[in-house]
């Protein structure tokens, strides 16, 4: 109702020339409408308002008083030319992308501006209204009046005051529907035929295991298959020996995880966990970043960032701390979804839970769809301040400016909330999933590759091993490679044609390159560092050790160097294998037999090591065991299209966790994108797919 009064004002010159034309004074009424109009107009631009249509309705009155007065009588076409102004002013607006009926009712909605769907309803109501102005104004020109004239007047009124409420519904519910192909039914799980099992999952990454486990605790017959000797993803951990100092020494390396988000009372992972059963000792993670040359260590209270960051850039020391607000409570609306859900945020089920939520959460529907860089802009004057404020979002990306508000909420949790190591390496994460899921029944299997997914009378009924065994299943989910699940493991005529088209033109994310060292020292450094090498190159440098000394032997420590590979880049690692060249997977024993490999691989480690060397000097004098990995490496143990280590590229993820192919789901970075806190998520939210309540049943 708030909006129909703002636009009642709005027209309140036009009401006020109506009454007064028909009281018979036709010359005064255009004069005093002229003058509240531009009395409204000149208030709007005071305000820095700019609403076209009331200056277009200024334009004609203004226009219309001026002509009367000249001796051009046009009282009479006074109604039609601002019926015809209004019209115009709804197309412009409509040209430029934006809807006239959203700057009155923002005022109603403030909380839903930022929603697709505000966008949405009002696109409708502005376009409607427009074509009404344009024939309306036909109508007064010709003087044809009628019942029907004031039909279509109250009818618009009418479906300005309860429509927007109605097509909100509508297209929230479309909304939601959209995230998932809702097209087809969940599989049943009764009936199975001897040796059947309910679920059989692609993959043991951290996605894979969490589903698994969950199923399996559901009471689901569960069984996985892993390719590697070892499951987890890059959620694991291996031994290395050398022999120095008349000893062998044995370093523990991680394989990509090493700060893990969402563990604390309440949080996604410990929440998870808890349900499972599972107990880990976790230790808290320390953070320096590099600037201006030099290594600055983020204090552990975020406050006390805040304070320093504000001492060291006083220009924006303000801006710092409303932003850090302002992302503690977008973070904080944002988990609300996660309540009685394990701490799992699942997107709202109907219109009216979504409704809800942006009603409730108006901080994230005003930031969360927002560009970060928007809001770094918005809150932080200096250049240098935006860039300290961005040292993370290498967890994320390697193209900053493609991330939200969003999507940095939950890395500011390491700021707010911090990160944390599992002591005992990140593979123990995985095994306590494995013990799990093996303890409630399922089954995982090591050195399992799966050749394709069986698929019969057009849904996913299992899974096909190298070695020939076919694994009957009620409901598939692959935490493979999502590129390779859709265009390698399914029959081609298994997907719609447009989907498998979007799957072959799919970008993966960036890869990576590592160096893993074994030092016999203990560098003193915080656990995750930040450096720029002399020749610009970014390097994290990671040292386990420094909050799990049993990563090494006694008196030794471990460094890995991390820098992010564009895939632009990453493709060339692949330059040479035929196999690849002509679009099918690469050789990866000729690549590593190649010299021109070899000597690319140690000539990037090296420069890796010279800018770790700025953390840590002398640091060559100290490496007892040093091994690499490229993106080659990472796409033959991972068997990870481009050897991506953050999945798909962001806009080709899939937006839940079900495909188009009936019983088909995924879960892992296929459309949660990087990270352990978010591959939880991504295989919980596949899990409660399959079994809806599973995050709210008691085991």
């Amino acid at each position: 109702m708030k909006t129909v009064l703002l636009i009642k004002l709005a027209f309140l010159p036009a009401i006020v020339f109506g009454v007064l034309t028909a009281l018979g004074y036709r010359l005064a009424a255009l004069d005093i409408a002229a003058l509240i109009s531009t009395i409204l107009v000149a208030w709007n631009v005071s305000r820095g308002a700019s609403r076209p249509l009331e200056t277009m309705l200024l334009v004609t009155l203004f226009g219309s008083a001026a002509a009367t007065h000249l001796g051009y009588d046009l009282t009479d076409r006074a109604v039609a030319l601002q019926l015809f102004g209004q019209g115009l002013g709804g197309l412009y607006m409509a040209a430029r992308g934006r809807h006239w009926t959203s700057d009155y009712s923002s005022a109603q909605y403030p909380n839903a501006v930022e929603s697709p769907a505000f966008h949405t309803v009002n696109a409708i109501l502005s376009h409607v209204w427009t074509a009404l102005f344009f024939i309306l104004g036909v109508v007064s020109w010709l003087n044809v009046g009628g019942w029907w004239t004031t039909a279509v007047v109250v009818g618009g009124i009418v479906l300005s005051i309860w429509g927007p409420r109605l097509m909100i519904r509508l297209v929230v519910g479309r909304m939601i529907a959209a995230r998932q192909f809702t097209d087809w039914q969940r599989p049943s799980f009764t009936g199975k035929e001897p040796g059947e099992y309910d679920v059989a999952v692609v993959g043991g990454g951290l996605g894979g295991l969490v589903s698994a486990a969950l199923l399996s605790d559901a009471g689901l017959k569960v069984i996985v298959a892993e390719q590697h000797v070892i499951a987890g993803g890059y959620c694991q951990h291996w031994i290395r020996k050398v022999r120095h100092a008349g000893a062998v020494r044995a370093f523990r390396f991680d394989g990509g995880l090493h700060d893990f988000s969402g563990v604390r009372d309440g949080a996604t992972i410990t929440e998870l966990l808890a349900r499972l059963g599972i107990r880990l000792d976790w230790a808290r993670v320390g953070h320096s970043a590099w600037r201006d040359g030099a290594s600055v260590k983020v204090p552990q209270d975020w406050r006390e960032y805040v304070r320093s960051l504000g001492e060291e850039f006083p220009g924006s020391a303000d801006g710092i701390a409303a932003l850090f607000d302002t992302m503690l409570k977008v973070g904080e609306e944002m988990r609300s979804l996660g309540k009685g859900n394990c701490g799992v945020p699942m997107p709202p089920e109907s219109a009216a839970a979504a409704l809800a939520f942006q009603r409730d959460n108006p901080t994230a529907m005003a930031w969360m769809k927002k560009p970060f860089g928007d809001m770094l802009e918005a809150f932080v004057p200096e250049e240098a301040a935006r860039r300290a404020l961005s040292h993370l979002t290498g967890y994320l990306t390697d193209k900053a400016d493609e991330l939200t508000v969003g999507n940095m909420a939950p890395i500011f949790g390491y700021y707010f909330y911090g990160g944390f190591y599992p002591k005992g390496g990140s593979g123990s994460v995985s095994e306590a999933l494995v013990g799990a899921i093996r303890e409630r029944g399922g089954e995982v299997l090591l050195r399992a590759p799966v050749r394709s997914i069986l698929v019969e009378d057009g849904r996913a009924r299992g899974i096909e091993l190298t070695d020939g065994r076919r694994i009957k299943a009620r409901a598939v989910i692959s935490n493979a490679d999502l590129k390779a699940t859709c265009l390698k493991l399914l029959p081609e005529g298994a997907l719609p044609a447009d989907f498998r088209r979007r799957m072959q033109e799919a970008e993966p994310a960036a890869s990576a390159f590592m160096v893993h060292l074994g030092l016999d020292m203990q560098p003193d450094l915080s656990a995750i560092n930040g450096v720029v090498g002399e020749d610009g190159l970014s390097v994290g440098v990671i040292s386990t050790t420094v909050v799990d000394p049993t990563a090494a032997p006694e008196g030794y420590g471990t460094l890995t160097l991390l820098s992010l590979i564009p895939q632009s880049e990453a493709a060339s690692w692949f330059a040479g294998s035929d196999a690849c060249d002509l679009g099918g997977d690469p050789d990866f024993e000729a690549l590593r037999a190649s010299n021109s490999y070899a000597e690319r691989k140690a000539a990037f480690g090296d420069r890796m090591i010279a800018a770790a060397s700025r953390l840590v000097p002398g640091l060559t004098d100290h490496i007892v065991l040093r091994e690499d990995a490229s993106p080659v490496t990472f796409a033959r143990y991972d068997r990870a299209s481009g050897g991506a280590i953050y999945g798909p590229a962001r806009g080709d993820r899939l937006a839940g966790s079900q495909t188009p192919l009936p019983g088909l789901y995924v879960a892992g970075s296929g459309n949660m994108g990087p990270g352990a806190e978010a591959a939880f998520i991504s295989g919980a939210r596949t899990a409660a797919a399959i079994v809806p309540g599973v995050l709210r049943a008691v085991g």
